[in-house]
């Protein structure tokens, strides 16, 4: 699993303001942001499949 501290979105609150980042705040950040991702595919595929029908 990737670390979330890693690739947190706001590097600033993280890692630039010399914050700790929250494991558990940034993982749930990064699982949303995953989340949006994984229904966008989804939607586009449903649409490709549709338009090739």
């Amino acid at each position: 699993m990737i670390d979330p501290c890693i690739r947190c979105v706001e590097r600033d609150r993280c890692k630039g303001m010399n914050q700790p980042c929250k494991f558990k705040i940034a993982y749930n950040n990064w699982k949303k942001g995953c989340k949006k991702v994984a229904e966008h595919t989804k939607k586009v595929n449903k649409r490709i499949r549709e338009s090739e029908a």
